[in-house]
């Protein structure tokens, strides 16, 4: 029986690999067809925005990775956001790259503990 793991991103998408690295995790998990979902918490959810360019501050350019996560049967279901991040950073579900489940704090807290593995980058 597999363990269910969730990826959880606190960080901006730029200035470190955090955001990189959980993507790369996400992609191996999903290729071994393991149970895996990514949760996206505080200055994580900026990883989702449209409209960045990180060749402007000479960083890695991976957001166009999560636009295709669909094309890797990434569901929506996986990819989990904290409502009340997005609003504290006056972001909305029309400003992500991809169709996300947004969950208030008591339902993410839900979700996120019913994982047998947590790793946070």
């Amino acid at each position: 029986m597999s363990h269910s793991i969730a990826l959880v991103n606190r960080h901006s998408p730029y200035g470190k690999n955090h955001a990189q690295a959980s993507l790369d995790l996400l992609l191996a998990y999903v290729a071994m067809e393991q149970p895996i979902s990514i949760f996206f918490m505080a200055d994580g959810v900026y990883q989702l925005k449209t409209q960045q360019d990180g060749k402007l501050i000479v960083g890695k350019h991976f957001s166009a990775m999560f636009a295709a996560l669909p094309l890797y049967d990434v569901a929506r279901e996986q990819l989990i956001v904290a409502q009340e991040a997005l609003q504290d950073r006056g972001l909305h579900a029309s400003d992500l790259l991809v169709d996300c489940l947004i969950l208030d704090n008591v339902e993410l807290c839900r979700r996120l503990y019913q994982h047998h593995h947590i790793i946070s980058l």
